[in-house]
């Protein structure tokens, strides 16, 4: 279970990630097996926890700057509201946005943005790869 700050949108998106991941995975399985369950459960920690512990640190770090009450984090949160540059937001935004899994029963969808997409971590039912 991850816990991540409301105020940041990281836990909505990474329960959309977290189903959108297990059903490929579920999806994937060759046969109704234990091994097959237990091999996409294997699957989709391997694809999901780091992701998802990024989220959850950065959603830490956050609560921090948003919430936190010492000098340190006042001093912080004062420094990023007032002075960070907006390209450092469209850079971290850049970086958070970077991992979009797909459905992969359905059509592929192409990446019309502006940044970079991590490779999709499955293959098509038929065993062809996908590349988006």
């Amino acid at each position: 279970c991850h816990k991540f700050n409301p105020a940041g949108a990281q836990g909505a998106r990474n329960a959309i990630c977290d189903a959108i991941v297990l059903a490929n995975c579920i999806y994937s399985m060759p046969d109704a097996s234990s091994e097959s369950i237990e091999a996409s459960f294997e699957e989709y920690y391997r694809q999901r926890y780091r992701h998802a512990e990024i989220a959850y640190e950065g959603s830490v770090l956050m609560s921090k700057i948003l919430t936190g009450q010492n000098w340190y984090e006042r001093l912080l949160r004062h420094a990023i509201l007032n002075y960070l540059p907006a390209w450092m937001n469209r850079k971290q935004a850049m970086e958070e946005n970077i991992y979009r899994p797909q459905v992969a029963w359905l059509p592929l969808i192409k990446n019309r943005g502006v940044g970079p997409v991590l490779p999709q971590e499955f293959g098509q039912k038929d065993g062809t790869d996908v590349d988006i």
